[in-house]
């Protein structure tokens, strides 16, 4: 598994080199093969399995590798609330679905209110 653009090339070349590329699985957007990394936490066998503090502290991973880092004298607090947001999210989605995707959980976050009544 690859996150950096450049490892990509190297990783096929290893698999045409050993006769694995057939084995080769590509996950991309818009492409052909997905993974769905938060079900996959949620049910997994072994210790943690499905505790929400775990899928929170994954989803906010890759968020983070998302996006810049940034400093400020609020970080700690937009931290605490996006904690609360995705503890909150994820709960919904296993008790209203069964299971987690990006999907449902950015639908839901869609629906909160932008404003205080």
């Amino acid at each position: 598994m690859t996150a950096k653009n450049d490892e990509r090339a190297l990783w096929e070349n290893y698999c045409r080199e050993t006769g694995r590329y057939d084995d080769l699985i590509i996950i991309e957007p818009g492409g052909f093969n997905s993974f769905n990394f938060l079900d996959y936490e949620a049910r997994r066998k072994g210790d943690g399995s499905g505790l929400v503090e775990n899928l929170v502290l994954t989803l906010k991973t890759v968020i983070k590798a998302k996006e810049n880092e940034k400093s400020g004298t609020n970080e700690a607090f937009w931290d605490d609330a996006l904690d609360m947001l995705l503890f909150n999210i994820i709960d919904l989605c296993l008790l209203a679905y069964g299971e987690l995707n990006i999907d449902d959980i950015d639908a839901i976050a869609e629906t909160l209110p932008k404003e205080q009544a």
